[in-house]
């Protein structure tokens, strides 16, 4: 652990040998924060990657700097090599001087032979001591003797000179930008809570090795508590048992989202309170309750506890409280987005005992297009969240009109398929099928047709949907799907369920066709008796397209035995939940 008597302590931002241009920036981005965290973040710095500590777009930017950092310097030395007019197949003696010259300027900047040196970003002092190598080679290196003896590749020299530091003072500027951008939450936390240099003993523990990994983990840490850091004028009223109602100023909090595992907010309100309390020897605190209200409209509209149930009843008084300190709203919470209405219930109408503002009616009916979703997402739910989601899935699209509700004939509409995986073991696929997926598998992957170019299977499909009378979709998805534990190769394949249909959606009108759509799912999925004869057909339509062989098997097997023990693989599979999902 770090400590008083710790030798990093002892030091300051401008001791440990960074570039004065970062020391200076870290000491005024920093200026309020202690000197010992100033030091510990400086020493960190010195040791990180400038292209790896920052985002995506950052690092590719600094790429792109670096790399005109390099051209500048190799075109200008050759250049200047050039006006100085000697013959470089008889002096190899220089020659090699000027190669050893590039090659050590690009790798202090993270480059190769073949380009950026990913295993060897360069850090600020690399990039410093580079800018140092080329100005010390140009006017004081073994080729400095043979520039001296032109004017002209003198006046180049001295261009170059002058150009390579200011390239680097742009990098340096797109670095302390960053810094400026993406560390505000590790300098809002260090500044208010002087005492937390001590925490970041834990990081460099952690990341001793990998300080492009301290900064980001930091930064996401910060991040958090910084956001979630509560303001004294926000709250709102504290009560005895340690709850307080905290305003969040906003109609919309992801944060309160995540802790009450709703969507923390509601478009109609104008901001959001939230019951919190914290809990002890917890540096953040918890929340209960997540009330949506609209001062302008005079309209509470949620009350909801967490996962959108209702408030456990030792809470119902606190939310007496606010409903009267608002100064009794109408209070239109009604269940919407619960599957605890009954509790909902009951708690609207102990409010309405216990206090003065009016209560929407619970008799409001669901209109007809709220009725359908809901049917839908029942029968979606049910079947994917079975055993046939390994193997097949249904799905729904239905578009909602904005005003819906106020339409009282809409004519209601919707599309709906579904699809079925079917599987076949490595053993049993030909070298030409398998080869092209090997050298890309790694873990769980998913490709597409153009990933592998297996241009050539559609025939495949074309076949298969001949054999099954239009059952399927001749229109191949995902393929394939890898499992790291089955070693087997997936197609997605869609149902048809009308083939008077031009795409592999067909229109519903009520939830009892979906209904029956999944149905008809089960009875071709894997363990129905129909689904086993549909994954047979499929093999034999690709046997017959070249692409099932057996690979390594001792003995010959007919093609009935060959697609007999493929299918009775998948099956047992199917049923051990071996899939590698």
């Amino acid at each position: 652990m770090l400590s008083n008597q710790n030798p990093l302590l002892q030091e300051g931002v401008f001791d440990i040998g960074l570039p004065p241009f970062f020391a200076e920036e870290i000491n005024k981005r920093f200026e309020e924060v202690s000197p010992k965290a100033k030091t510990i973040l400086a020493k960190q710095f010195k040791g990180a990657s400038t292209t790896l500590m920052f985002d995506h777009n950052m690092k590719e930017r600094i790429e792109g700097k670096l790399y005109i950092l390099r051209r500048t310097f190799i075109d200008g030395l050759r250049n200047i090599m050039n006006e100085v007019n000697l013959d470089w197949s008889s002096d190899h003696d220089l020659l090699t001087k000027w190669s050893q010259i590039v090659s050590n300027f690009t790798s202090m900047i993270g480059f190769n032979d073949m380009g950026m040196d990913w295993s060897d970003y360069p850090t600020v002092n690399k990039i410093e001591k580079a800018v140092k190598f080329a100005e010390k080679s140009l006017t004081k290196g073994a080729i400095s003797s043979y520039i001296e003896q032109s004017d002209s590749a003198k006046k180049m020299r001295d261009g170059l000179v002058e150009e390579i530091p200011e390239l680097k003072l742009d990098i340096y500027d797109d670095i302390a930008g960053a810094m400026q951008r993406q560390w505000w939450s590790i300098n809002d936390w260090l500044k208010t809570h002087p005492e937390s240099w001590k925490d970041l003993a834990s990081y460099i523990k952690n990341y001793e090795r990998d300080p492009e990994a301290f900064f980001w983990h930091l930064r996401m840490y910060t991040d958090r508590l910084v956001r979630e850091a509560e303001k004294d004028d926000q709250i709102l009223h504290n009560f005895d048992d340690g709850n307080y109602w905290y305003d969040l100023e906003t109609s919309s909090c992801d944060i309160e989202g995540r802790r009450m595992g709703h969507c923390g907010g509601d478009d109609r309100a104008e901001t959001v309170f939230s019951l919190r309390k914290k809990p002890e020897k917890k540096k953040e605190s918890s929340s209960y309750i997540t009330v949506a209200y609209n001062a302008s409209e005079d309209l509470i509209y949620q009350i909801k506890g967490r996962q959108n149930k209702a408030p456990d009843k030792e809470y119902w008084p606190h939310i007496a409280w606010l409903i009267g300190h608002l100064g009794n709203p109408k209070v239109v919470e009604t269940g919407e987005h619960s599957n605890d209405v009954e509790n909902i219930k009951a708690m609207i109408q102990w409010l309405d005992e216990n206090t003065d503002a009016e209560y929407a009616s619970f008799e409001k009916q669901e209109s007809p297009i709220d009725v359908l979703q809901r049917e839908l997402e029942e029968i979606e739910e049910e079947y994917n969240s079975g055993r046939a989601r390994l193997n097949s899935s249904i799905i729904y699209d239905l578009e909602i009109p904005d005003d819906a509700e106020a339409i009282a004939d809409i004519d209601l509409e919707f599309k709906y398929t579904g699809w079925v995986r079917f599987g076949i073991p490595f053993d049993f696929l030909p070298p030409k099928f398998t080869d092209r997926i090997e050298h890309l598998y790694s873990g769980y992957s998913e490709y597409t047709p153009e990933d592998l170019n297996f241009d050539d299977i559609q025939p495949v499909f074309d076949d298969f949907q001949n054999m099954t009378n239009g059952t399927f979709y001749n229109q191949m998805v995902g393929l394939p799907r890898i499992s790291a534990t089955s070693s087997q190769i997936y197609f997605l394949i869609y149902v048809q369920p009308d083939p008077l249909y031009e795409d592999k959606y067909t229109e519903g009108h009520h939830s009892g066709e979906f209904s029956a759509f999944a149905e008809y799912m089960e009875k071709i999925s894997y363990h129905s008796e129909n689904g086993g004869k549909y994954y047979k057909k499929f093999l034999l339509a690709l046997k017959k397209g070249g692409y099932i062989k057996p690979r390594d098997v001792k003995e010959p097997m007919t093609e009935r035995k060959m697609v007999d023990k493929i299918h009775k693989n998948w099956v047992k599979n199917i049923k051990n939940f071996t899939l590698g999902e």
